[in-house]
């Protein structure tokens, strides 16, 4: 078995597929003898009467012994497995951009149609959409130079949930659906730039500081954020790890987002600040945001009770 890890060790690395392969037989290394071993065992139960115990032994032992067998003609085959060519990643980041491409494409044509019939906003939203899928073709033809990274991952996610979020908005009416590809278009714009910048995807880090009304430092907040496009499902919010102030946090993804400060409430509902725009990443590495924390809310003063009439 030290022979096949070698010979493992020796294959090209693509995707993490050696080292998996390599995590897994170094724990076959460790039990393989053990579950060798216990093959005559079972072996031996499987010829005795089968009561309750001893069938319940014959079968976890008959069990363990085929993990041996089925470890044996693992650990002992002489070839590689297929390997997956160091360029499927960046053939899956282009795949998803062709995709994303596509549903521009015809939601431009949407709103071509409601602007001859006379819809004003469809005409812009055609610009729009146009430009960004500009964008979207010359990031697809620069993909393939992308080193393999985080931020690449967390790009192909998002697009990925791009390609989703248009075919859900194209079926919404034009009036729900205008925003969201207006935050869509945004995001692509930021993505673009940040990669003619940087010659592709690379990570963000963020400052957040939380202030009060009169722009005075304060501590002990939650920083929120979600990109702006999913800003109306709540289960796509995240909370920096760290409470203010300053809250950090690494974007390995540039885009364009809405972050807010909010104060934990343990017996009331928590208060939220203001919510703020934010472009995350298309020009610079490092950002800082101050945050306008919620304002804290102020008891009425009581009824001035009446005085009491006093008799001379």
């Amino acid at each position: 078995m030290a022979g096949q890890r070698q010979r493992i060790g020796s294959w090209p690395e693509s995707s993490g597929d050696r080292r998996r392969i390599d995590a897994t037989l170094a724990l076959a290394v460790r039990h393989f003898s053990e579950v060798r071993a216990l093959q005559p065992l079972a072996t031996r139960l499987s010829t005795r009467p089968h009561g309750s115990s001893s069938a319940a032994l014959t079968c976890g032992f008959l069990f363990l012994a085929g993990v041996g067998g089925l470890l044996g003609a693992c650990v002992h085959q002489t070839e590689p497995p297929p390997v997956v060519a160091a360029s499927s990643s960046s053939t899956h980041v282009q795949e998803a951009l062709t995709l994303l491409g596509r549903a521009l494409d015809q939601l431009a044509q949407r709103a071509r149609a409601g602007a001859q019939s006379g819809e004003a906003s469809s005409a812009a939203l055609e610009v729009k959409l146009r430009a960004a899928h500009k964008d979207v073709l010359w990031l697809e033809r620069r993909a393939p130079a992308w080193p393999k990274s985080a931020a690449r991952d967390e790009f192909l996610a998002a697009i990925s949930a791009h390609v989703q979020l248009l075919g859900e908005v194209s079926h919404a009416p034009s009036a729900e659906a205008e925003p969201l590809l207006d935050a869509v278009v945004r995001d692509l714009q930021v993505k673009s730039r940040q990669c003619r910048r940087f010659g592709g995807p690379v990570p963000v880090s963020v400052n957040v500081v939380t202030r009060d009304a009169g722009d005075r430092e304060v501590t002990g907040y939650e920083v929120w954020y979600v990109r702006k496009a999913y800003e109306h499902k709540p289960a796509a919010f995240r909370r920096f790890e760290r409470n203010s102030s300053p809250a950090h946090r690494v974007f390995q993804e540039a885009g364009y987002y809405v972050l807010w400060a909010a104060r934990p409430a343990v017996r009331e509902q928590a208060r939220q600040g203001d919510r703020l725009d934010v472009e995350v990443g298309p020009d610079q590495l490092e950002q800082v945001v101050d945050l306008r924390v919620p304002l804290v809310p102020v008891e009425p003063f009581p009824a001035p009770r009446e005085a009491a009439l006093i008799t001379p």
